[in-house]
């Protein structure tokens, strides 16, 4: 009789896992990168509506910007030459490889990027030294619809999920990027459009994202919780 109570005890331990009121409550299986790409690109387009139509959305990506970047994330050398390289660097907007903001403009943009799309990537990209940026590096953000999803399989020989090329652990090695804004309408010189992808070393990338699951390669929007309450205060009156 004993062991019957302590197992119908240890049964109810975990509610959640009752039949009763959670009996409809079809919870997925499924591994994190699978659950995101599903979702991702509609979740992401969902938040972006919600930040550009609600101002509680808009506030809340403001907020994590603000609180989690400030007026900028800097840091030491030390030495004045390494000291003063980085200042001139940082501090104009030779860094940036769109020539329009300095490296804590970007930081803001990119942890926009990631709270309101669920990730952003970062390209590294080569630069003349000259005074304004003798570092000789210009930093390429990119929102995440950049990413060629469509790239599955084995790909040039590298197993390849959601666009990311993947090594025998498991780490990206590359990933398959679009060279335009795949809702742009505009075409490259040369006749490139969203349609080419390219592969870039992971080296030269980087990915911005919140892991929150082992084997994670993706997020989704961090609005993505809220979105549905969200879009009950905007939605169109039929």
């Amino acid at each position: 009789m004993g062991r019957l109570r302590d197992a119908w005890h240890a049964l109810r331990g975990y509610a959640a896992a009752q039949d009763s009121r959670a009996s409809c409550w079809a919870a997925s299986g499924s591994s994190a990168t699978a659950e995101v790409g599903a979702a991702a690109p509609t979740v992401a387009r969902r938040a972006r509506d919600a930040v550009r139509n609600d101002p509680y959305a808009a506030r809340i990506v403001d907020l994590w910007t603000g609180n989690a970047v400030g007026a900028g994330i800097t840091t030491r050398w030390p030495d004045k030459p390494h000291a003063e390289a980085w200042r001139r660097w940082s501090d104009s907007t030779a860094c940036d490889a769109e020539g329009r903001l300095d490296l804590y403009g970007l930081q803001a943009l990119v942890m926009r990027a990631v709270v309101e799309s669920g990730e952003c990537f970062v390209r590294l990209l080569p630069a003349e030294i000259t005074s304004a940026n003798p570092i000789g590096l210009r930093l390429q953000v990119l929102e995440s619809d950049h990413l060629d999803t469509a790239r599955q399989g084995v790909i040039e020989g590298v197993p390849t999920l959601q666009g990311i090329g993947l090594g025998e652990a498991g780490e990206p090695v590359g990933y398959w990027l679009h060279r335009v804004h795949p809702g742009a309408s505009w075409v490259l010189p040369g006749g490139a459009t969203w349609l080419s992808s390219q592969r870039v070393p992971a080296r030269d990338v980087l990915q911005i994202y919140r892991k929150r699951r082992p084997g994670q390669l993706r997020d989704v929007s961090w609005l993505a919780p809220v979105l549905t309450g969200l879009w009950r205060g905007i939605a169109p009156r039929c």
